[in-house]
């Protein structure tokens, strides 16, 4: 049984080792199928490997020209905005330098302008001086030839009528000071009424400590005869204030309108300039120079348009009195007016034209045209004389103005517009409105009449006509204004004949007799005194006014140390002519024979129409009857008193800048 066991054991094993045998097999024919299989993979696998990395690599190449690319148009990227910020900087050259262009253009339209204006202003220069005009000759028929025999060469001087009282007499006395008007440079100036006249002042009050150097400006206010200068009546002074009695001007100054109206039309600017011009050239004639006009430095007397107001020049501080051919030095005025001449030192009074033009130019622009930040950039600007009529102000402004404008600011001082070409300019005559008013028949009466008014009552009249306000003059300064054609403030004999001819008044002989005895012109208040009617002076009050100017020193009578203050002596062979003319007052007037005037005998005196007959319908008052004896002798003549002695001759003063001018052009 062992046996068997073993046997079949061994049999078991045997097919044990068969099935193990062929699990070998089919092991290694497994393993066979899996070594292909395995290198079969590897193969794909490397193939794939392979790919994939030429595909990496490709890409990779790929990859790099793009980077190359991308680094390239950066390049190009940068190079475009260098390029552009290049063509950005020459676009903003070229603005630039398009802008200069422009300017250069302008400065040579400018230039080419004045080249073409030159003919006309050398035309106009020459159609405007006197000298080369003809004189209209008037004949001298009986009536106009002098009589020798009765020429007394002596005259009213105008500047003895402004009396300077000194400390004899109060500002109280005369005036009631009804309130302020404002402050000034040099004190307080005051609405005041005069007591008989009714008239109304402004009375500049100044500290006493300046009276020396207000002398100078007083002097030259007295010589100033003039409906657009401001007028000086009297002066009175106490131990603390200096008082100027000047015409009120009610309408303010001429910058406080420029600068609530921004800028004028071209007819409110005519008028505004035809009236500084007139002023300008009446200083000119007497020989003074303002050095400071400016807006600051002109009223208006009046309210309402500019049409209907009246131009006064103020403030003649710095003015001062000149000898042709002498040039001044001292640089004195406001910057932003000042000529180039000014600026330089040694200049006449064409500087004040240069001031007339740079007035015009804000009056149509609104702006200067010479402005900076300070005074050495404006005088800068002033010495290169370069100025435009920038479109922006004066698109609209018409090519006349511009032209006088440019005239009055011609750089060099012989060739710069004068005050009477100004006022022939075609801009003045078209532009602003020109008087055409007529002698009147009773003005012409009038005129006629003063010839038989002794001396007295012709000063007398001129006193009257000196403080009578316009209004009530009524046309009386526009028909001056229309007789005086070349603009000066005087009236020669050949423009009275022209107007006379005018109206075809006949023999205009007679008008010898009305001119003064040396063949010099009569003023604007001579005029005024020659053709005022009666109704104007023939009032009690007014009457008792001008008594008061010449009875200096109050007492109710006038002497004939108070009539020597007023008769001016034209010969230089002593005091004969003067005396002479106060007897003859005195016989004529001095009905009382006491050897002075008091007021009825004035009064009687105003109303006689002549020597010896009486105004119609007005009864002179009762004056008591002629003494059986002969005339009173006159009495000795008697010191005149401080205040009326003459001023010193004016002394040049220091000088003085100031800051002024309107607004500033946009930046």
């Amino acid at each position: 049984m062992g046996c068997g066991q073993s046997v079949r054991t061994e049999e078991q094993l045997k097919k044990v080792q068969k099935l193990l045998l062929v699990e070998a097999t089919k092991a290694e024919t497994i393993q066979g199928e899996l070594q292909t299989a395995r290198q079969a993979l590897l193969r794909n696998e490397k193939d794939a490997a392979d790919r994939l990395r030429g595909d990496v690599n490709s890409a990779k190449a790929e990859l790099d020209k793009i980077e190359e690319d991308r680094q390239k148009l950066a390049h190009s990227v940068k190079d475009g905005q260098k390029q552009a910020s290049d063509f950005r900087a020459k676009i903003m050259n070229a603005e630039v330098a398009i802008k200069d262009l422009k300017v250069k253009l302008m400065k040579e339209k400018e230039y080419a302008g004045r080249l073409q204006d030159e003919y006309a202003n050398l035309q106009m220069i020459k159609a405007c001086d006197p000298a080369l005009q003809p004189k209209k000759k008037i004949a001298k028929g009986k009536e106009g030839k002098k009589d020798k025999a009765n020429c007394t060469e002596v005259d009213v001087v105008r500047t003895n009528l402004i009396i300077d009282h000194g400390n004899d007499m109060t500002v109280a006395a005369l005036y009631h000071v009804e309130g302020d008007l404002g402050e000034g440079a040099f004190g307080t100036v005051r609405l005041a009424r005069h007591k008989k006249s009714k008239e109304t002042r402004a009375i500049k009050e100044i500290p006493a400590c300046k009276q020396a150097s207000m002398e100078r400006e007083i002097a030259l206010m007295k010589l100033m005869d003039h409906l657009n200068v401001i007028r000086l009546y009297e002066t009175f002074i106490d131990q603390k204030t200096l008082y100027l009695v000047m015409e009120i001007c009610d309408g303010g100054e001429l910058f406080e309108t420029l600068v609530q109206k921004d800028m004028f039309s071209e007819s409110e600017a005519a008028i505004t300039m035809q009236q500084l011009l007139r002023g300008v050239h009446h200083m000119h004639e007497r020989k003074v120079i303002h050095r400071d006009l400016k807006p600051e430095n002109l009223m208006l007397q009046g309210k309402g348009e500019i049409k209907d107001q009246v131009l006064k020049i103020i403030d003649l501080g710095l003015a001062i009195q000149f000898t042709p051919g002498v040039p001044l030095t001292s640089q004195c005025g406001t910057p932003v007016y000042m000529s180039p001449e000014q600026v330089l030192g040694g200049y006449d009074e064409r500087c004040d034209l240069w001031a007339c033009g740079c007035i015009m130019y804000i009056l149509l622009s609104g702006c200067l045209p010479f402005d900076g930040d300070d005074e050495d950039e404006v005088f800068a600007k002033i010495i290169d004389g370069n100025f435009l009529f920038d479109p922006y102000y004066w698109s609209d402004v018409s090519q006349d103005a511009k032209q006088l404008c440019r005239w009055l600011l011609t750089y060099v001082p012989q060739g710069r517009c004068t005050s009477m070409c100004g006022l022939s300019h075609k801009w003045i005559t078209k532009t602003a409105p020109q008087l055409m008013e007529p002698l009147s028949n009773n003005v012409l009466k009038n005129i006629r009449g003063n010839r038989q008014r002794n001396l007295l009552k012709k000063a007398a009249l001129q006193v009257i006509a000196l403080n009578m306000s316009k209004d009530k003059l009524q046309k009386l300064p526009e028909i001056f204004l229309s007789l005086d054609e070349n603009q000066n403030g005087m009236l020669s004999s050949d423009e009275l004949s022209a107007g006379l001819d005018k109206i075809d008044c006949g023999d205009a002989d007679w008008l010898m007799g009305i001119m003064p005895a040396d063949g010099s012109e009569i003023s604007y208040t001579e005029f005024i005194a020659a053709a005022m009617d009666k109704a104007l002076y023939m009032q009690r009050d007014v009457c008792r006014a001008a008594f008061q100017q010449f009875d200096r020193n109050g007492d109710g009578s006038i002497t004939p140390d108070e009539l020597k203050e007023v008769l001016g002596n034209k010969n230089d062979n002593g005091k004969t002519g003067t005396d002479a003319a106060i007897d003859s007052i005195l016989l004529e007037v001095d009905k009382s024979g006491d050897g002075v005037i008091d007021f009825d005998e004035f009064m009687a005196m105003m109303c006689a129409v002549g020597r010896g007959s009486m105004e119609p319908g007005l009864e002179p008052p009762p004056s008591p009857p002629p003494p059986s004896k002969p005339h009173a002798p006159l009495p000795p003549s008697k010191a005149s008193p401080p205040s009326a002695k003459a001023l010193p001759p004016p002394a040049e003063p220091k000088a003085v800048k100031e800051k002024g001018g309107v607004k500033k052009k946009p930046k």
